[in-house]
């Protein structure tokens, strides 16, 4: 598994109740939503081949009943599924605020405000939006498959053996597609984040934009970003739309050979009428929650490359970590840095080999050495 994934995933931990409690739900859910394609084979073989005709009111009943708790148990693990999703996104973003709050104004200033506002804002919306359509449809799609799936081996093993065949060929597109969609995103993101680190400071400097009359070049540079981050969604949207057309063609291929042998059956007295019935059924309708697993593969893709850039900047050391503090015992009348020196960016120096004091009873020269005490500015070389 990711390692991305993973960390995201130990967010969950500390609402494991709710978690399992949705799961639940959702095994439930898959349960009712398969419980159809069983009643089918009774349907057909009972009412229709031996003529019970006291049992369609029975058969009416316990289609409603099934469909009407696939509903309740629906709503649960949605609901239980969705808060589990919310507090994880809330606990990332406050952990990364928790990290970065501590980093140096050496960190800020080599970092534009539009990029950290990238990281809160696109980057964790995708996570979030990963989340809400994994929760949505990748759990309660899965025991629903599953569900289906062992109605159809139940019916006739043969067949359903032979359609899970096809399994490794739409795995293996999958695979390559999800690698496809994981790189794009990532390129998604990082324009996205130009054009926000742009846009932010575009309206801070406004002022400037005016004085030097530099309207039109701040329009053109824009519209070059924008131009870029279109080519990048672009190339995203081809692949998802590629990915559900080459799945299916491989599917329905597979389908029509199963078909084939499953008429040769139906012939020769193998199976009964219901049987077939119950097992198309259960395939058909397994299609669909597969068809959605299929999607969220993609989807995942974008939550662990947005995942990747919030982690990676919440695993950077604060430069301020690096150093020894000291505890000092007040009352302090004098304080003094020797071998003092600056410069920006470790280009221009400003001063060097300067001596910083402060002093309780003079008024000056305090401003530069509690900068200075408070760390506010990271010490490269120590005297």
């Amino acid at each position: 598994m990711n390692t991305s994934l993973q960390r995201v995933l130990l967010y969950a931990q500390p609402y494991w109740k709710r978690l399992v409690l949705s799961i639940m739900c959702a095994t439930l859910f898959g349960i009712t939503s398969s419980a159809p394609a069983y009643l089918l084979k009774h349907t057909i073989d009972d009412i229709f081949i031996k003529q019970f005709h006291h049992l369609i009111i029975p058969f009416i009943g316990a289609f409603i009943l099934f469909f009407a708790l696939k509903g309740l148990f629906m709503y649960l693990s949605s609901y239980l599924m969705h808060w589990v999703g919310n507090k994880v996104v809330n606990d990332i973003r406050s952990s990364l605020l928790e990290k970065i709050i501590h980093f140096p104004l050496s960190f800020y200033q080599k970092t534009t405000t539009g990029q950290l506002m990238s990281h809160f804002l696109n980057d964790v919306q995708m996570i979030q939006a990963t989340a809400s359509n994994v929760i949505k449809d990748g759990v309660r799609s899965v025991f629903e498959a599953l569900c289906l799936v062992i109605i159809a081996f139940y019916q006739n093993w043969q067949l359903t053996t032979l359609t899970l065949l096809i399994g490794p060929f739409i795995g293996i597109t999958i695979s390559i597609m999800s690698k496809a969609r994981k790189k794009a995103s990532r390129a998604i993101q990082q324009e996205m984040g130009r054009v926000s680190n742009m846009l932010q400071e575009s309206f801070v400097g406004i002022r400037e934009i005016k004085a030097f009359n530099a309207e039109n070049t701040e329009v053109k540079q824009f519209k070059h970003l924008l131009k870029n981050c279109f080519s990048s969604i672009m190339k995203n949207a081809k692949i998802e739309a590629l990915a559900p057309a080459c799945v299916e063609v491989i599917a329905m291929t597979g389908g029509g050979i199963v078909f084939f042998i499953a008429t040769q059956q139906i012939l020769k007295g193998s199976i009964t009428a219901g049987q077939l019935t119950s097992f198309a059924a259960a395939i058909i309708l397994a299609f669909q929650p597969l068809k959605k697993i299929i999607n969220i593969f993609g989807d995942i893709q974008y939550g662990i490359a947005a995942a990747e850039r919030i982690f990676t900047l919440m695993d950077e050391i604060a430069p301020t970590a690096l150093y020894k503090t000291k505890d000092l015992t007040p009352p302090i009348k004098t304080l003094c840095f020797k071998q003092v020196g600056f410069s920006y960016n470790d280009h221009s120096t400003v001063f060097e080999d300067h001596a910083l004091a402060l002093l309780a009873h003079l008024e000056g020269g305090k401003v530069p050495c509690v900068i200075y005490f408070l760390a506010l500015f990271i010490q490269h070389m120590a005297p």
